[in-house]
């Protein structure tokens, strides 16, 4: 199966050489009626090469080399990824990971495409009266696939652990960043049961063990699924902004992504315990794009823009 057969190129939306990827807008046939087109955004990430393949990189899976220059024992080679012959299908490891959205919306659009970004000022003040109603007007609809995999409806194959208690559990599987392949490529996400907490700014020292439970489990269940990982090697993190707001948990290797604006879990909880109150407290400052309905509504709110951090 191709879920990509009858996509049509529009644009593209954005591009990033460090992390390899490129968004690509397009369109793809309704699968109830294939004369209509549904916007899809597609991300293209070249994959981490893989260990495993190392001893057939040069010799079998790279074709086309293209000597760029030379100079004493130096050479500068570019090279083509062979396709595969239908026999050695599985031989030669995927090079592209692929993250399609279809039907696309306007906010996924949005969040996709290329656009200047600011680090803001987020002021305890500043959440209450803008931050905290945006929150509270997202349709509920936008995280459906969340209270999908909570209730046992979607990606139930994918599970890694499942702990079920209302109040302490989570779900740990892994994040669609991860390739599935590369050990240091690392990336779970943990999402939790309760449904009161939405963000960083809900926590308080009443979610210290809460927390805790979710570390330690985390530290157990991670090293012992994936045997390359050491307890000390986990990088465990919350954004915030958070891409969605049901309240979720990072973990990457230590080598691996830590992408956007992190607070690490341990600093969390010592936070917390240190105040109860801390988050609702402290000034946050994060980085968001100028075209986020967050942004816009704080511009609303600041037409002078105050909240920048500048």
């Amino acid at each position: 199966m191709n879920p990509l057969e009858g996509f049509e190129f529009d644009r593209i939306l954005s591009e990033d050489i460090t992390t390899r990827t490129i968004n690509l807008l397009g369109t793809l046939p309704a699968p109830d009626d294939p004369s209509k087109r549904l916007p899809a955004v597609l991300r293209l990430e070249k994959t981490a090469l893989p260990k495993e393949s190392a001893s057939v990189l040069a010799t079998q899976v790279l074709t086309d080399f293209s000597i760029l220059d030379h100079n004493d024992v130096y050479s500068w080679i570019t090279a083509r990824t062979r396709l595969p012959a239908k026999d050695e299908a599985t031989a030669i490891p995927a090079d592209w990971k692929l993250y399609l959205i279809c039907p696309a919306s306007p906010q996924h659009i949005s969040k996709y495409s290329e656009q200047a970004r600011f680090f803001v000022r987020e002021t305890p003040s500043l959440y209450e009266t803008v931050t905290k109603k945006w929150i509270e007007s997202i349709p509920p609809k936008r995280i459906e696939w969340v209270y999908n995999i909570l209730e046992g409806k979607k990606e139930q194959e994918s599970i890694v652990f499942d702990d079920k208690d209302p109040e302490l559990g989570f779900v740990l599987l892994p994040d669609s960043k991860w390739d599935r392949q590369n050990p240091h490529s690392l990336y779970l996400q943990v999402i939790v049961r309760r449904r009161d907490v939405r963000s960083l700014r809900d926590l308080t020292s009443a979610h210290a063990q809460f927390l805790k439970h979710i570390r330690s489990t985390i530290k157990k269940v991670v090293p012992a699924t994936f045997v390359y990982v050491k307890p000390e090697e986990l990088n465990i993190f919350v954004h915030y902004q958070p891409s969605y707001y049901h309240f979720h948990i990072h973990v990457t290797h230590i080598r691996g992504p830590s992408t956007g604006q992190h607070h690490l879990l341990d600093d969390i909880i010592e936070n917390i315990e240190l105040s109860e109150s801390y988050y609702q407290r402290r000034v946050l400052v994060f980085p968001l794009g100028v075209e986020h309905p967050l942004y816009k509504a704080m511009e609303e709110a600041d037409p002078i823009r105050e909240f920048l951090n500048s």
